[in-house]
């Protein structure tokens, strides 16, 4: 199966779908973004998953994005797919 998601996690609490989307553009073509929320109290839990158009685009936000920091954490990035 060709992997086209990336899953991020140790997001600052303040990113929301549309920042995620607009950072990962940047590398590629973004198919989808979501930020996982709490389903009670609808806020961030620190992860989210974004779909690129290609395997190629996917791989290369790991590369990009695995480790860097953001609002003082260091963003974690690996191909996979989320849960269902």
């Amino acid at each position: 199966m060709l992997k086209t998601s990336v899953l991020i996690s140790n997001l600052p609490t303040g990113v929301d779908s549309s920042d995620l989307e607009d950072m990962f553009s940047v590398v590629g073509n973004v198919r989808s973004a979501r930020v996982t929320l709490d389903p009670e109290s609808g806020v961030s839990l620190g992860r989210g998953c974004v779909v690129m158009s290609t395997t190629e685009e996917a791989a290369n936000c790991v590369l990009h994005f695995h480790l860097q920091p953001m609002q003082g954490q260091k963003l974690f990035a690996c191909l996979g797919e989320p849960r269902k």
